[in-house]
């Protein structure tokens, strides 16, 4: 069903240092329920011009089943996903304090890798662009997270690979498999895809590890509560538009606290807890433009 020739025709095509093996097990779509759903996230085929084209660049909150979130045929289409998406790819990394901001062949390397990953896989690569931009804006030297388990590179993924200089095209690639058919450390957006058979409760279980009892998708059960609701919205157009997410949500359990400590800034408590800049304001209404913390200030994170 799936061919890795794409695979072997940007790595035949990279000037490598030296020879560069992806390592994958192809864990690849297998319920058939991921292909029907009118919410699966799985394909036969890769089709850049999929979807309803450029859709609009506004939010709509969703909670609750995976129901309540937009179908398939509310998404836009790759083509027109990465075009409007790369623009903050170009300039993620410097905005974040990430290092020199990604170069065009690097975006090209994102988008290669984004195709060739969703051909072995069966996973829609539009899925595949909507978790990248949720995980790390798309900039490939996204800093490496760690809550216990280490969460590197484009998809912040379960104990998998970083950016390699040298090998470039290979390492953008191996973040983008890493993160979709998982490591051997833990599961990817296919383990959830053949898990659930559709994308929004994929997408809550690889960011919280799990769904809360209540089956509310936008419940972050200790994670981020508007991943799911955000990842929606990345499907449907949405890029730079103002989020409304966690509008209506009631307030958070004690997971969701921190307390600040000396050493801490606005910036490292957002990349810490997986959160925006913009979602860290909404959940703290009392913080002020200059983001100012006080040693001992208890924030709320998701």
């Amino acid at each position: 069903m799936f061919t890795n020739a794409v695979i072997s025709a940007i790595l035949a095509s990279s000037a490598l240092a030296a020879p560069v093996v992806i390592e994958r097990s192809v864990v690849a779509c297998t319920n058939s329920a991921a292909f029907s759903n009118v919410r699966g996230g799985c394909v036969t085929s890769v089709n850049d011009n999929d979807g309803i084209g450029a859709g609009a660049d506004v939010y709509t909150y969703y909670q609750g089943a995976a129901t309540a979130f937009p179908a398939k045929t509310s998404w836009v289409s790759f083509d027109q996903m990465f075009t409007a998406n790369q623009v903050n790819m170009a300039v993620s990394c410097g905005n974040n304090g990430w290092g020199a901001n990604d170069s065009p062949a690097e975006i090209a390397d994102i988008r290669a890798g984004i195709e060739a990953v969703a051909a072995a896989s069966g996973v829609d690569h539009r899925f595949i662009l909507a978790t990248i931009m949720q995980e790390s804006v798309g900039c490939v030297r996204a800093p490496t997270t760690n809550n216990g388990v280490t969460n590197p590179g484009l998809m912040q993924s379960h104990d998998g690979s970083t950016y390699n200089a040298a090998n470039a095209a290979a390492s953008i690639q191996q973040m983008i498999v890493d993160g979709t058919e998982g490591t051997s450390s833990g599961g990817g957006l296919t383990e959830g895809l053949n898990t659930y058979g559709e994308v929004y409760s994929a997408a809550r279980v690889y960011n919280s590890g799990s769904i809360a009892s209540s089956g509310n998708l936008s419940d972050g059960n200790g994670a981020v509560a508007c991943y799911v609701s955000d990842i929606a919205n990345r499907l449907t157009g949405w890029v730079n538009g103002a989020s409304t997410c966690g509008t209506t949500v009631t307030t958070p359990s004690s997971e969701c606290s921190y307390t600040v400590v000396a050493t801490n800034t606005c910036y490292e408590i957002w990349m810490e807890f997986g959160i925006t800049e913009a979602q860290l304001y909404l959940y703290n209404p009392s913080l002020d433009a200059a983001c100012d913390l006080q040693i001992g200030q208890v924030l709320t994170v998701c």
